[in-house]
């Protein structure tokens, strides 16, 4: 009897637990290999613990749009294109202080070299621009940097640039004028025109600083803007931006938005003179040319309120009688029993020093008609109006050699005022306005030879209350002054075509030293 084999396993159920055994290995390792996944993702995208964006959001430090570089530590820099030297450096601060952190922007509407957000908070956003320069024909590069807030309308906004690595000119009038003005403190306040004879920032201010490692800096002029310098903190300057109840009313609920500019050349000059012709208005036309050749004189020191017909003759008697040159007579402030009502024919003749034509009641047209009008007006106060060709007037100076508000102050402030774009420069009385005392012999001649050279020269003290040597001092001056006016005149024609200062800076000969 032959004996029985051992049955053989069948070889399709074999090969199902082989394959089942395999399923399940794959399962085990795909699930531990996206946990992993998971966990590093959590690390990476930079939001909070509960963020589930998936890898492809990271952000890759630093953030770059041409020579502008954003770094993990929120400060925005701009570097030499050529060295990579730092031009300047802002540090985003409310950002700084937050603790939520950044996702590239959603969507594929956003259009920009840099697009950043921090979730409910802080939108920024910058793009590579190219401006047309009329001046050569170049092309200026700059980034438009805009910070908007996300969350709600009493936001704020704050980048503070390091003001530690550059000199910086331009801003505004200060009554402590400093040259470069990174020297200078200002508390957090309100951007706006204001009174620098009691401290606050001055009548004439543009959005506009430029720095000596040729970078500029000009801000939009929607932005609501706040600004500080060197305080709380030495050797920031802060741009802010939010509403409050005055002057930026915010009915709608806007939410605030912080927007700049930031422009690069090789060095200060050009990057000034790139920026001002492209983005800068300039003059249409300059004042009457005999502002520039003859003195003006006001009644406002001698007489200062009370001035009647029989006190403006005995001054126009006594110029005649002293045998000086003069381009026109100011009847100074509070002549009239209101500020707007003024005779039509002291307009006619430039004798109206406040107000340009375009703000005097619409009955005194005829004062600003004609085919050929002549500019003989001044003002105090510029923003954005640099395009009229009038004169500008620094605020009251006092009657002394310091640097506040007075002597020292004259030099900084008039190249100050040509770099903002207002070249006609009237740099105040020569000698002050003799509030206290009038000024000394000395500080009068000074005075004097120092305004020869400046676009505007202006007496209200005049020459014969001291001695017949004074007097042919200043009457040499007056006549020299004559003789240089067709530079100055070419100087302000040139202002016209170009937006550059007439008065200009020693780092316009050299502004690689500077």
């Amino acid at each position: 009897m032959e004996q029985d084999k051992p049955a053989k396993p069948e070889r399709g159920v074999s090969k199902r637990v082989e394959q089942v055994l395999v399923f399940c290995m794959l399962v085990v390792l795909v699930a531990t290999i996206g946990v992993v996944v998971w966990q590093t993702s959590k690390l990476n995208i930079g939001g909070d613990n509960n963020s589930k964006q998936p890898s492809e959001h990271k952000i890759h430090w630093p953030l770059t749009a041409g020579n502008l570089e954003i770094d993990n530590d929120y400060t925005l820099r701009l570097l030499n294109s050529q060295s990579k030297a730092l031009k300047f450096s802002a540090a985003l601060a409310d950002l700084a202080a937050s603790n939520v952190r950044p996702t590239p922007c959603n969507g594929t509407e956003w259009n920009y070299n840099i697009c950043v957000e921090w979730s409910g908070k802080e939108r920024l956003t910058v793009n590579t621009s190219a401006y047309f320069v009329p001046r050569d024909g170049s092309a200026l590069t700059c980034y438009e940097v805009t910070a908007k807030a996300l969350g709600c309308s009493n936001q704020v906004i704050q980048h503070c640039f390091n003001t530690s690595i550059a000199h910086w000119y331009g801003g505004y009038a200060d009554k402590f004028q400093y040259w470069p003005f990174e020297n200078n403190t200002r508390r957090l306040s309100v951007y706006v025109v204001n009174d620098s004879y009691v401290g606050d920032i001055g009548g004439v201010i543009e959005r506009y600083f430029v720095a000596s490692t040729g970078a500029g800096v000009l801000l939009d002029h929607d932005v609501p803007l706040y600004y500080s310098l060197n305080h709380p903190k030495q050797g920031l300057m802060c741009f802010v931006a939010k509403f409050d109840k005055y002057p930026y009313f915010n009915i709608d609920s806007e939410l605030p938005v912080l927007k700049y500019k930031i422009c690069e050349s090789d060095n200060l000059k050009d990057v000034h003179m790139k920026m001002a012709n492209a983005l800068i208005d300039k003059p249409q036309g300059i004042p009457d040319k005999s502002l520039f050749k003859y003195p003006i004189w006001s009644t406002w020191a001698q007489y200062k309120k009370n001035i009647n017909q029989s006190t403006v003759m005995e001054f126009a008697n006594a110029i005649l009688q002293h045998i000086f040159s003069h381009a026109q007579i100011e009847i100074d402030d509070d002549w009239t029993p209101r500020y707007d009502l003024v005779d039509a024919a002291h307009l006619q003749h430039g004798q109206h020093d406040k107000e340009p034509c375009r703000r005097i009641p619409h009955q005194m047209g005829p004062a600003c008609s004609g085919a050929n009008p002549t500019f003989h007006q001044e003002v105090r106060v510029g923003y954005r109006t640099q395009r009229y060709p009038i004169c500008v007037r620094l605020m009251d100076k006092d009657s002394n050699w310091s640097h506040n508000n007075a002597l020292k102050f004259v030099i900084p402030c008039v190249p100050t005022y040509g770099l903002l774009g207002y070249p006609f420069v009237l740099p105040d009385m020569i000698g002050g306005n003799a509030y206290n005392d009038h000024p000394d012999p000395e500080l009068f001649v000074r005075w004097t030879q120092l305004n020869t050279f400046l676009p505007g020269m202006q007496y209200s003290i005049v020459p014969w209350i001291y001695n017949e040597t004074i007097i042919d001092i200043v009457r040499k001056f007056a006549e020299l002054r004559e003789k240089i006016s067709p530079t100055l005149i070419a100087k302000a024609e040139d202002a016209v075509r170009t937006g550059d200062p007439i008065i200009l800076p020693l780092w316009w000969i050299d502004s690689i030293f500077f």
